[in-house]
């Protein structure tokens, strides 16, 4: 791996802000990763792992050590039943361009978190989520590498304790997450033909134990020549028989259904021969209609959490704010934030290059030449007028760095 000096790091975010990074590598397999990580003890360099720049702000400075970005790729589906496959993919795959993937395949699982910038492995740590799906519901397995003992290890999903954009990934920064095996649905007949003929082929091709190696890609292969986006599509049909012995979460298998209960989606309900790639694009549709990134604006995503507050919480700020809209979260309530952004008229809000997009109240976004200290300056401003008048503290959903 190439360790390169003095890196501008606003290119490699959606933001478009942040200064240099001392040093700078891209990891393509885990070997590069044991290289980046070894350089840093050497020279007592503090590391960052970069996925794809989305929910990121950079310092105006840089970062005074080794930036890591991880760009592994692999990618592997076994089959563990009739109707559900397992993907195992790198943690450096756009989040986005495995969402295409398995569309292209009729997979369904992934459809919800079309157009999320980022990688699957920022997608883990973060438990992103959009219509309704977080990936905590596909996540099977995680494993990851310790920086601090150079082990691996692997994560059943109770284990990696996914909470409201959260999990135990966000506690643990040695541990740099490299694979992620999600289970995913087959909902049609024929696509379900396809993949048990796909799987008898290749049984020749498989043990017991090679789907549990570390090196998936020592047996990708694919089932069409190129995908639209002119890559090879390197998906490989693993065996049922092939996935014996491999510790999973036990995830239970889902129902033949399709999830079309979020607002938009309703007139796909009665759509016949309903494909992945239809809801995948009726959710591009509608993401495009809110989404900073596609005018050309610095953005990273949804800047504040929602806040989950108790019932009682909620009835005292309905005194106040009758009309609040609401989420049941369990025994606790979901307020959607924007709706009190956007109330005290913060939405189309700006500050020289920084400001608040004018159609979605909970991004913040930059023209071109912001600076992180000005995105701080006006988030606190935000921050400190919905306390003073709700009561409510907002938590950052993006990570400073």
């Amino acid at each position: 791996m190439e360790i390169k000096e003095k890196i501008k790091l606003a290119p490699y975010t959606t933001f478009k802000i942040g200064g240099e990074a001392k040093y700078f590598g891209v990891v393509k397999d885990i070997e590069d990763l044991k290289e980046g990580v070894n350089f840093a003890k050497q020279n007592s360099l503090p590391v960052f792992i970069l996925g794809g720049g989305s929910n990121l702000l950079i310092s105006d400075n840089g970062f005074d050590g080794l930036v890591l970005k991880i760009e592994n790729k692999d990618l592997v589906v076994g089959v563990l039943s009739d109707d559900l496959v397992e993907v195992v993919v790198g943690a450096g795959m756009l989040l986005d361009d495995l969402a295409y993937k398995m569309a292209k395949k009729n997979l369904w699982g992934l459809e919800s978190l079309s157009w999320i910038p980022g990688t699957v492995g920022a997608g883990v740590v973060q438990n992103c989520g959009a219509f309704g799906v977080e990936m905590k519901d596909v996540v099977d397995w995680v494993e990851v590498f310790d920086m601090e003992n150079g082990e691996m290890k692997r994560l059943l999903n109770k284990e990696c304790e996914f909470g409201y954009r959260n999990s135990v990934f966000k506690k643990e920064p040695n541990w740099v997450v490299v694979r992620v095996a999600l289970r995913l649905r087959i909902l049609d007949d024929e696509t379900l033909d396809r993949f048990a003929c796909a799987r008898e082929d290749e049984k020749q091709s498989f043990s017991p134990t090679d789907f549990s190696k570390k090196n998936p890609s020592q047996f990708i292969g694919r089932l069409s020549s190129e995908d639209e986006r002119g890559e090879a599509s390197s998906v490989t049909i693993a065996p049922q028989s092939s996935l014996r012995g491999v510790e999973r979460s036990g995830t239970t298998k889902q129902s033949r259904k399709a999830n079309l209960g979020y607002k938009g989606l309703e007139d796909l309900k009665n759509k016949k021969d309903l494909k992945v790639k239809d809801v995948r694009k009726k959710i591009i549709e509608i993401r495009g209609k809110n989404y900073p990134l596609s005018e050309g604006l610095g953005s990273a995503g949804c800047f504040f959490k929602n806040p989950i507050i108790s019932k009682n919480e909620f009835e005292k700020l309905k005194e106040k704010f009758p009309e609040t809209p609401f989420f049941e979260d369990g025994e606790n309530i979901k307020i959607p934030i924007a709706w009190f952004i956007d109330q005290f008229e913060w939405k189309g809000f700006f500050e020289g290059e920084v400001g608040v997009y004018n159609k979605h109240a909970l991004m913040l976004v930059n023209k071109g030449e912001g600076t992180c200290e000005e995105v701080k300056k006006l988030a606190q401003k935000i921050e400190k007028d919905v306390f003073e008048k709700t009561g409510l503290r907002l938590e950052r959903e993006v990570v400073f760095v």
